[in-house]
């Protein structure tokens, strides 16, 4: 055997090494993330500090921006929820949800969920408990999907994505909210996960994103952009929809 085949023959086995081990790894990465989650939200601080932007409105505001978006890429010309199923993936327990009045349906999604509930004062509503990665929901049943600050802290983005578009109908839109980075910067977020995993600490985002990523995942899974904004310094917003002229399975 040649030096060239060697060197092939090992490569082929770390790869195989890899993809076998791959799925077991992202879901530690991620269980770390949703310990550092749930850190997070069960804090005094945190729920006192929700607890007063709510009272005084700002989160409301907050949320609004944001959903307004729909109207400034041209999805709809004004924002009347009348008689739309939406959802809320990865709501959290003070998410966009919170702001969304009239419709026919909101649904709260979060892993986290039963713990929000015991931690939270939260109103009625519909709330479950699920992954992104399994939405417990029919093919093309919503009208507007809603994630914000939720992709970078999920086990598989790409299973989020694909599942985000099953349910969601012909004519639907979803609205991503997430934080960019610059190449450089999600190289350095990957050796700072594994630097704190040294030390103990917990990484609440095991994932990271630059535009080209983010919007190629996007593409792969049949959605088309109407609309792309920068909220905040590293927060950006994109409207999409399904692109129909693609045939999509999942």
């Amino acid at each position: 055997m040649s030096t060239r085949q060697r060197w092939q023959d090992r490569l082929a086995r770390v790869w195989s090494t890899w993809e076998l081990c791959a799925p077991n790894w992202k879901r530690f990465w991620w269980r770390r993330a949703q310990l550092a989650e749930a850190t997070f939200w069960e804090a005094r601080d945190t729920r006192e500090r929700n607890r007063q932007l709510v009272a005084i409105g700002e989160r409301h505001k907050m949320w609004l921006f944001r959903l307004n978006a729909l109207v400034r890429h041209g999805w709809t010309q004004q924002l009347d929820w009348s008689g739309l199923v939406v959802a809320d993936i990865g709501s959290g327990p003070t998410g966009a949800w919170i702001a969304i009045e009239g419709a026919r349906l909101v649904l709260a999604i979060d892993p986290l969920m039963h713990h929000y509930k015991e931690w939270y004062l939260l109103p009625q509503g519909d709330y479950i408990v699920a992954k992104g990665e399994a939405l417990p929901l029919v093919d093309g049943c919503l009208d507007i999907e809603i994630s914000t600050n939720a992709l970078d802290h999920c086990e598989n983005p790409g299973e989020v994505i694909a599942e985000i578009r099953r349910a969601l109908r012909p004519g639907g839109v979803f609205l991503l909210s997430v934080r960019l980075r610059s190449r450089m910067e999600v190289a350095w977020a990957r050796v700072k996960g594994y630097l704190k995993l040294l030390i103990g600490q917990l990484e609440p985002h095991p994932h990271s994103f630059t535009t080209f990523t983010l919007t190629y995942l996007l593409a792969k899974h049949s959605f088309k952009l109407l609309g792309h904004e920068v909220a905040t310094c590293k927060e950006h917003i994109f409207v999409v929809v399904p692109d129909d002229r693609m045939d999509y399975h999942g």
